[in-house]
């Protein structure tokens, strides 16, 4: 009986333990894309500003950036998607989101930057 209940919390500790592991390399992940994106933070700002009227100022939320799954109904969907919101001032405060593609290395790819949610003019 001992030998069956040291098992389990040996199972329990090991699953715990790689699930904290998983975890650390999906946030050192993200750490590195927020990195690439403040690196490459004028060609985002470049493109808002073509894009939106009369921009004065814009500001991004490195604190909320998101990765998420793309979606075209099969089951692995269409690849994965990194999110960065912000604010644009033009005559007023609006809020947007950019959504970049991920590439082979989960790193996001410039070239495909397009409004998720544009500021409204």
């Amino acid at each position: 009986m001992r030998r069956k209940w040291l098992g389990l919390i040996v199972l329990i500790v090991l699953l715990m333990g790689f699930i904290g592991v998983k975890k650390m390399i999906e946030s050192t992940q993200q750490e590195k894309q927020i990195a690439f994106l403040k690196e490459h933070e004028t060609e985002l700002t470049k493109y808002v500003k073509n894009e939106t009227k009369d921009v004065l100022k814009v500001q991004y939320d490195w604190d909320n950036v998101k990765i998420i799954k793309m979606g075209n109904s099969l089951p692995n969907g269409a690849g994965q998607a990194i999110q960065i919101f912000g604010h644009v001032t033009t005559d007023t405060e609006k809020s947007f989101r950019l959504d970049l593609n991920l590439d082979e290395n989960k790193m996001p790819d410039l070239i495909s930057v397009h409004y998720g949610h544009a500021p409204e003019n």
